[in-house]
């Protein structure tokens, strides 16, 4: 609406004001004061908070969401999760979540994946072996895959000791997400790269820690198993359980396969 434009227009400018800037939290504590708390906020949702966010409740929310797809736009939900300023202080832990796929193709985690998944499959994929290949960078040749595939691992896996080095350097925990369970062999791989590198009691370990999805059938078996592994090769085991945020499209894609 033209209301809507100008009020985005109005926040623009107020944004690019530098005293408001500057002074905003102040003047915001300023308002309080002097108007209230209910005629305070009435202001701010007229203005800067009802340009950001959508709403307070969920009826608030979907209503923008209808608007948004009146007008052929999708939304995207951006949640902030918020902690105490001395939450870090209290628990001695300071975490970092790592998306595997920022670092190597989705292609190459599907190459790897069918080739894990295959009756014996051979131990050149082995965790060890890649951890030797990413600690020594030296080149790394694995039969599967082609010369160019071979060159991307041996990049990803260079960039991913990188991180996982400043990661530590700064005592922080590094908490791989889960992606789609058609790659997660591949991804699950990887985490055990790092694992064997990083996950050393004797350094305070674990400072890898992979993401396990409680809604799919085989989470605790995949669970035992790694926990198993790492207890066998004395590492430290780091777990971060969660519902799983791809359900719907796993579902899709289990009932166009004739799977579960």
């Amino acid at each position: 609406t033209k209301a809507e434009l100008a009020r985005a227009l109005l926040v623009l400018r107020l944004c690019a004001w530098p005293p408001l800037v500057t002074h905003g939290l102040a003047l915001q504590a300023w308002s309080q004061r002097l108007l209230g708390s209910r005629v305070s906020g009435a202001l701010l949702r007229a203005s800067m908070y009802g340009q950001f966010v959508a709403g307070e409740t969920i009826e608030e929310v979907k209503g923008y969401v209808r608007q948004m797809q009146g007008l052929g736009l999708r939304p995207l939900l951006a949640v902030p999760i918020e902690e105490e300023p001395d939450s870090a202080a209290k628990t001695g832990n300071r975490l970092m979540q790592l998306r595997i796929t920022a670092l190597t193709s989705i292609r190459l985690c599907k190459e790897l994946t069918s080739w894990i998944r295959r009756p014996g499959s051979s131990s050149e994929l082995s965790p060890e072996r890649l951890a030797e290949a990413m600690d020594s960078g030296q080149s790394i040749q694995v039969s599967c895959l082609n010369a160019e595939q071979n060159q991307h691992l041996q990049a990803s896996l260079n960039r991913l000791h990188r991180l996982a080095q400043y990661a530590r350097s700064q005592h922080v925990r590094l908490l791989v997400d889960a992606e789609y369970t058609f790659i997660n062999p591949a991804l699950s791989l990887l985490v055990a790269t790092l694992a064997v590198r990083w996950n050393s009691p004797r350094e305070g370990g674990p400072w890898v820690w992979n993401t396990y999805q409680a809604y799919l059938q085989d989470t605790h078996e995949w669970l035992r198993h790694d926990a198993e592994a790492a207890h066998k090769a004395g590492l430290a085991f780091g777990v971060k359980l969660v519902r799983g945020a791809y359900l719907e499209k796993e579902r899709i894609v289990a009932r166009l396969q004739g799977t579960k």
